[in-house]
C-alpha cells in the first residue's frame, strides 16, 4: 500500500467545496509510512497556493492520509482531534482582500 498525505483548505463556515490542496508522499518520500513507529512525530511540510478568486474569510486547514492505489481515506485517530471531512483540522487561516 502506498500512503500519500494531503493538506486541504476549505471555508470554515460551511461544507463548501475545497479551495486549495496539496497531495504528496510523506516527507518527499524520505520517511515512508511503513517505517513509522507508534508515537513518533513526523514533520512534513506542505505549501498551499490560495487562488486569486478566493473570497475573504476564515478557511480551515485539514490533513489526512489516503491509500494512493484505492484513494480510500484513512480515518484520523488520536486524542483531542478536531475531525471534519475525515481530516484532522490543524487550524485556520484568514483570507483578506489585498
Amino acid at each position: 500500500m502506498c500512503i500519500r498525505d494531503r493538506l486541504d483548505g476549505r471555508p470554515a463556515a460551511s461544507d463548501a467545496p475545497l479551495k486549495a490542496q496539496h497531495d504528496g508522499v510523506p516527507c518527499d518520500a524520505t520517511e515512508p509510512t511503513w517505517h513509522w513507529q507508534t508515537g513518533e512525530y513526523i514533520l512534513d511540510e506542505h505549501s498551499l497556493t490560495v487562488p486569486a478568486d478566493t473570497s475573504p474569510g476564515e478557511y480551515l486547514l485539514g490533513v489526512g492520509l489516503y491509500d494512493a492505489d484505492t484513494l480510500e481515506r484513512l480515518p484520523p485517530t488520536g486524542e483531542d482531534l478536531n475531525v471534519r471531512w475525515n481530516e484532522a483540522i490543524l487550524g485556520s487561516i484568514m483570507v483578506v482582500t489585498p
